[in-house]
């Protein structure tokens, strides 16, 4: 069981009770970088 919430910087996926926000971790590090 997976669901998917939209958020400004990407997905969020909460997967049994673990949330994983790779995509939004990833993004957040490219702006840092600018």
């Amino acid at each position: 069981m997976k669901r998917e919430y939209q958020t400004g910087y990407g997905l969020i996926y909460l997967r049994q009770g673990k949330v994983e926000f790779l995509l939004i971790f990833y993004r957040y590090l490219c702006d840092q970088s600018k």
